[in-house]
């Protein structure tokens, strides 16, 4: 076998090991509600690299409670093919003679139904979706196919593709909605990079070694062939522990945390397990499809759910400190911070995998020089309004300009902030670099407000300024949020979320 294939090879089976311990280290974390995982799970045939079972839900669960999930895992060293929902019902796009990759997921699902009841097949792949792709076009947030999917006429794009697929399948039309219902599809889940790093501050917090990023050894790679060997395949809390402790990889205890932490989630990707991580959470994601609410939500009421649930946790924001995971919306970063204002002991966190806690000093000297590049252009004269475009993670004053142009006439003024240490992921140095920005932009944005008229805010930033910006917002008065359409049918496109002030009631 020539060499090329041989290391294409090792690197699928590196990365099933490695998403495979990504998953199985939650069982050695404090509150963890899995009960057992699998590597090579034969009782599900074609969906087998990893199986996760839970255990039974508590009461402080939030969402939706999944018995088993079971993974098949993808990795391709070349990145000439895309998924389609054409793709998944042609045998040939898995190199197969007899069967496509829709069903050998069915034959899971049939063999897994006389077990569980609420179980998810999922596909994990390196490979992206098709940019074109009607389907692709349509995955939620949370992998899952759309409620349109199952609803929408047989003559529309996704009806036309739900029929194609009940007849690839020869199955009733119940039984295909049971099974479709089940399906995820992480596509573009983890490239190598973030799944190591991700990985690796999973195996810290468990009090294991993590990856040396300096060495081309990695003795979990190892240990999962080795295991894959001798037939050790499954593992519960204590032999998973009792593994680890034999391999010499245990470094310390778990860690416990010490700061209690709350959570609120509207997007699933890697904030999955948002309940283990937390000790109170909002769970937003069965809300959304993609960006937007789905039919039936509106943002107003789901900017509701959020302030009676920081409402239900104000004791214990007031009498001690708070860590809080921001897996969300922009819009819904502002709101937390609005919500939970400069008097309570709330902090955010930064990205993932790191998360750390972003506590500022609060220092309220005056700054020598503006952390702002500051700039002012015209949108429509004599209109009454301001907008504000906020670039630190990305600029975007641009694309803001171009929407008001197309879709608002009702703006006088445009105020450009940018970032004066420029922009990007990491261009927010610390919590108090974070808070100088915060403090200075609601100074800049009165300066050009007119009494009693709106502010329109278009934000690109990390979630943790994000809520620093909203917790200082008060003085600003009424505001409209924005948020920017990351789908691929609308790509650049803004659509408003909520006003601040919320309404006082939900809307009918």
């Amino acid at each position: 076998m020539p060499a090329q294939q041989i290391a294409a090879r090792f690197k699928g089976d590196d990365y099933q090991s490695r998403f495979f311990w990504y998953l199985a280290i939650q069982l050695l974390l404090p509150d963890s509600n899995i009960k057992s995982v699998s590597i090579e799970y034969d009782a599900s045939p074609h969906v087998d690299d990893v199986a996760v079972f839970f255990k039974p839900p508590v009461s402080s669960d939030w969402g939706e409670y999944h018995e088993a999930d079971f993974y098949q895992v993808k990795y391709h060293v070349n990145h000439d093919k895309s998924y389609s929902a054409d793709a998944m019902i042609d045998p040939g796009f898995i190199n197969s003679k007899e069967s496509s990759m829709l069903q050998r997921f069915y034959k899971a699902y049939i063999n897994q139904r006389t077990h569980f009841s609420n179980f998810t097949l999922n596909l994990v792949s390196n490979w992206s979706w098709q940019g074109e792709d009607v389907l692709a076009r349509s995955i939620t947030d949370q992998f899952k196919l759309p409620d349109l999917f199952f609803h929408s006429s047989e003559k529309s794009e996704l009806g036309k593709i739900r029929k194609k697929w009940i007849d690839h399948l020869n199955v009733d039309e119940a039984t295909f909605v049971d099974f479709c219902q089940k399906l995820r599809f992480c596509l573009n889940y983890f490239n190598n990079p973030w799944l190591n790093q991700a990985l690796s501050d999973r195996l810290q917090n468990a009090g294991l070694i993590p990856l040396d990023p300096h060495t081309l050894n990695n003795p979990y790679d190892d240990l999962a062939r080795k295991l894959i060997v001798h037939q050790h395949l499954d593992f519960d809390k204590d032999s998973l522990f009792k593994l680890f402790k034999s391999e010499g990889l245990v470094r310390g205890d778990p860690t416990v945390r010490t700061v209690r932490t709350i959570g609120i989630r509207s997007f699933t990707r890697f904030a999955e397990n948002l309940e283990v991580e937390t000790d109170s959470c909002i769970s937003l994601d069965d809300r959304f499809e993609g960006r937007f609410p789905k039919d039936g939500e509106t943002w107003n009421n789901i900017g509701i759910l959020v302030r009676d649930y920081f409402v239900s946790q104000l004791t214990e924001l007031g009498q001690q400190v708070n860590k809080l995971i921001l897996d969300c919306h922009v819009s819904l970063s502002f709101l937390a911070g609005y919500l939970a204002t400069s008097r309570s002991q709330v902090f955010p966190v930064g990205p993932r995998p790191l998360q750390a806690i972003f506590i500022p000093q609060r220092n309220t000297t005056a700054l020598s020089d503006s952390p702002w590049k500051i700039s002012i252009q015209s949108i429509t004269l004599g209109a009454p309004n301001l907008a504000v475009a906020v670039s630190v993670s990305n600029q975007i004053d641009k694309h803001v300009v171009n929407f008001l142009h197309e879709n608002q006439n009702d703006i006088g003024t445009l105020l450009i902030l940018e970032n004066a240490s420029g922009t990007g992921s990491t261009s927010v140095r610390d919590a108090d670099h974070a808070w100088a920005l915060a403090s200075s932009l609601i100074q800049e944005v009165r300066k050009y407000q007119a009494h009693g008229h709106r502010t329109l805010l278009f934000i690109c930033a990390p979630n943790f300024l994000t809520f620093y910006i909203g917790q200082l917002s008060r003085p600003l008065g009424k505001i409209t949020l924005f948020e920017y359409d990351l789908d691929i049918q609308d790509h650049g496109t803004y659509f408003e979320s909520f006003s601040i002030p919320l309404p006082k009631v939900v809307e009918k």
